[in-house]
Protein backbone atom coordinates (compact mmCIF):
# COMPACT_ATOMS: atom_id res chain seq x y z
CA UNK A 1 0.00 0.00 0.00
CA UNK A 2 1.93 3.36 -1.20
CA UNK A 3 2.56 5.71 1.57
CA UNK A 4 1.88 3.40 4.65
CA UNK A 5 4.83 2.67 7.28
CA UNK A 6 6.57 -0.53 8.28
CA UNK A 7 3.70 -0.62 11.50
CA UNK A 8 0.49 -0.39 9.60
CA UNK A 9 1.74 -3.48 7.11
CA UNK A 10 2.87 -5.42 10.17
CA UNK A 11 -0.44 -5.08 11.63
CA UNK A 12 -3.08 -5.84 8.57
CA UNK A 13 -0.61 -8.46 7.55
CA UNK A 14 -1.02 -10.16 11.31
CA UNK A 15 -5.00 -9.37 11.04
CA UNK A 16 -5.28 -10.92 7.70
CA UNK A 17 -3.88 -13.82 8.48
CA UNK A 18 -5.40 -14.34 11.98
CA UNK A 19 -8.69 -14.00 10.22
CA UNK A 20 -7.64 -16.08 7.27
CA UNK A 21 -6.85 -19.07 10.04
CA UNK A 22 -9.75 -18.97 11.45
CA UNK A 23 -11.92 -18.78 8.21
CA UNK A 24 -9.53 -22.06 7.33
CA UNK A 25 -10.16 -23.34 10.65
CA UNK A 26 -13.75 -22.91 10.43
CA UNK A 27 -14.05 -24.56 7.18
CA UNK A 28 -11.89 -28.12 8.23
CA UNK A 29 -13.62 -28.01 11.67
CA UNK A 30 -14.44 -31.42 12.62
CA UNK A 31 -18.13 -31.79 14.05
CA UNK A 32 -18.16 -35.70 14.53
CA UNK A 33 -15.51 -35.10 17.81
CA UNK A 34 -17.94 -36.33 19.96
CA UNK A 35 -17.96 -39.96 18.25
CA UNK A 36 -14.30 -40.00 17.94
CA UNK A 37 -13.98 -39.03 14.78
CA UNK A 38 -10.34 -36.65 14.47
CA UNK A 39 -8.08 -35.80 17.02
CA UNK A 40 -6.65 -32.54 17.87
CA UNK A 41 -2.58 -31.40 17.99
CA UNK A 42 -0.99 -28.08 18.26
CA UNK A 43 0.82 -26.99 14.86
CA UNK A 44 4.12 -25.10 15.71
CA UNK A 45 2.62 -22.00 16.59
CA UNK A 46 0.42 -23.68 19.27
CA UNK A 47 -2.53 -23.30 17.67
CA UNK A 48 -5.49 -26.46 17.61
CA UNK A 49 -4.90 -28.37 14.04
CA UNK A 50 -7.53 -30.99 13.82
CA UNK A 51 -6.60 -34.29 12.12
CA UNK A 52 -7.63 -37.47 11.88
CA UNK A 53 -6.44 -40.26 13.93
CA UNK A 54 -4.37 -41.85 11.28
CA UNK A 55 -2.91 -38.56 9.70
CA UNK A 56 -1.26 -36.74 13.07
CA UNK A 57 -0.57 -33.27 10.72
CA UNK A 58 -4.09 -32.95 9.59
CA UNK A 59 -4.40 -32.75 6.01
CA UNK A 60 -2.56 -35.15 4.08
CA UNK A 61 -2.31 -32.78 0.89
CA UNK A 62 -2.06 -29.64 2.43
CA UNK A 63 -5.06 -27.70 0.57
CA UNK A 64 -6.01 -26.23 4.19
CA UNK A 65 -2.93 -24.20 4.67
CA UNK A 66 -3.03 -23.46 0.93
CA UNK A 67 -6.62 -22.18 1.16
CA UNK A 68 -5.33 -20.11 4.46
CA UNK A 69 -2.62 -18.98 2.05
CA UNK A 70 -5.12 -18.10 -0.18
CA UNK A 71 -7.40 -16.05 1.85
CA UNK A 72 -4.39 -13.99 3.54
CA UNK A 73 -3.41 -13.11 0.09
CA UNK A 74 -7.06 -11.52 -0.77
CA UNK A 75 -7.16 -9.75 2.34
CA UNK A 76 -4.29 -8.15 1.92
CA UNK A 77 -5.08 -7.53 -1.54
CA UNK A 78 -8.44 -5.94 -0.58
CA UNK A 79 -6.61 -3.53 2.07
CA UNK A 80 -4.73 -2.22 -1.21
CA UNK A 81 -1.42 -4.26 -0.79
CA UNK A 82 -0.26 -5.74 -3.92
CA UNK A 83 3.15 -7.77 -4.38
CA UNK A 84 5.93 -6.28 -6.66
CA UNK A 85 9.40 -7.39 -7.37
CA UNK A 86 11.95 -5.50 -5.44
CA UNK A 87 14.37 -3.54 -7.62
CA UNK A 88 17.95 -3.60 -6.03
Amino acid sequence: MPGGTAEEFAADARQCQEDAWQQANWLYLDRTYMYGGRWVYPDPLGRPLVGYPYTPFGDPFGERYIHEARLADFCMRAKGYELTQVQK
